[in-house]
Order: C-alpha cells, then sequence, then structure tokens
C-alpha cells in the first residue's frame, strides 16, 4: 500500500475498498482515473491536488508528497519508462513526466543514498526542487548534510562514482557521509576532510561532486 492508498484508507473511515470510487465521485473524474494515481503511472493536475487537500484537510505539500513523480528514461535510452525515480539505474538518466518549464530544472531531494548507486530502490525523493538551470549548476540531485555549525546545510550533487581531482565530494564511509576534498599526491588519490585531516580512502565510496552549498532552505530539512 503506498502513501495515496493510506490516505485513502484513512479518508474512508479506515477502509480502502470504496475509496477510489467515493474520490471519483467528489472529484467528478473516473474510477480509472483515480487508480491511475494510486498505481504511479499518472500524476494528478494541481487541481485536483487543490481539491484533494480540501477533502483530505491536509495542506498542498503534504497532498503533492503522495504521489511520486512519473519518471521515463532520457532519449538515449530509447524512452523506455520506468514508474518512479528509484526504478531509475541512475539520478542522471530520468527527466520528470511533467516537464519544468524551458530554462528549469526539476532536482529531487534524497535523505538516504545507497553508497554503490544512485537508481537502487532505496532510494526516495522526498521533495522535489525546480529551478533555474543555471543555479543547478550541472546538480542532478539535493542531499541534506546537516552539521553543528550549519543544521541547515543542503548540498547540490552531480553524481560521480570516481574520485575526481581537485573537487569538493560527497563520499559514503563505514557508517556515515562525509565531505572530502580529493587530490593528487605522488601520482595517488588521496582525500581530506574540509579541516584538513587526511581521510583513508579505503574507508570512502565517492556519491558526487559538490556543485554547490545552500545553507538556508527554504524548507525544513526534518520532512
Amino acid at each position: 500500500m503506498n502513501k495515496f492508498e493510506k490516505q485513502l484508507e484513512k479518508w474512508n473511515n479506515g477502509t480502502l475498498r470504496g475509496a477510489q470510487a467515493k474520490l471519483a465521485k467528489c472529484l467528478q473524474v473516473s474510477t480509472a482515473i483515480v487508480a491511475l494515481w494510486a498505481n504511479g503511472k499518472r500524476r494528478p493536475s494541481k487541481g485536483y491536488i487543490a481539491k484533494m487537500a480540501q477533502l483530505f484537510k491536509l495542506d498542498l505539500y503534504d497532498v503533492t508528497a503522495l504521489f511520486s513523480p512519473v519518471t521515463q528514461y532520457s532519449s538515449s535510452l530509447n524512452g523506455t519508462k520506468v514508474s518512479s525515480l528509484r526504478d531509475a539505474p541512475s539520478a542522471g538518466m530520468y527527466i520528470p513526466s511533467l516537464t519544468p518549464a524551458p530554462g528549469t530544472v526539476a532536482l529531487p531531494v534524497f535523505v538516504h543514498l545507497h553508497p554503490h548507486a544512485l537508481g537502487n530502490s532505496a532510494h526516495k525523493a522526498k521533495a522535489w526542487w525546480v529551478i533555474p538551470s543555471v543555479a543547478a549548476q550541472g546538480a542532478q540531485f539535493l542531499f541534506p548534510f546537516p552539521e553543528k555549525t550549519d543544521p541547515n546545510k543542503l548540498l547540490f550533487i552531480k553524481p560521480s562514482g570516481t574520485w575526481m581531482q581537485k573537487q569538493l565530494m560527497l563520499a559514503r564511509g563505514k557508517r556515515a557521509f562525509q565531505l572530502v576534498y580529493v587530490t593528487l599526491q605522488q601520482g595517488k588519490i588521496a582525500l581530506y576532510s574540509p579541516q584538513g585531516k587526511s581521510v583513508p580512502i579505503e574507508e570512502m565510496r565517492p556519491i558526487g561532486i559538490v556543485v554547490k552549498q545552500l545553507t538556508t532552505p527554504i524548507f525544513p530539512l526534518d520532512f
């Protein structure tokens, strides 16, 4: 049962049976349309989301979060469709089905990242940002990285499975994520923390290049 179906069950007095038909009647759409929303094959328009917000007594953000963004592979993969971002093989191989306006890009916000591949099923986009392409600076996803001195830090990440020299990168260690500077010493890659401490490279796996750090996000990071 996905988030939308759980909300339908709650709204329909604790039972999912008949909930789709009830919602379809309230919204004056076919039950087939509601079924497409429920199985992730279609995303409701802003107008229907606003109506559901009134019915469910939720705000627009909470209702929008009930629906996974429908995505598809890029043209280089012959347009093969997938049902959600977590089904794509990498964060660089998808575009939102609801295409952003020209000059903008839609970036998913992740709070969990698998150390091997961004397309792993453990990934779930918690939110989406649509921002000017120039502001994204090549980033393909956003990742909260709270610190004691900066609890609201948000990283703009360009995925990379290899160490990139002279770059600040997000890496995954044995227990946590870490920011590392990548340098070349005596012909070998060396890693250092932002505080200048050496980081054992054998304990780290590269996630991506940090192209931007945002310290004042417009929404709380504990969503």
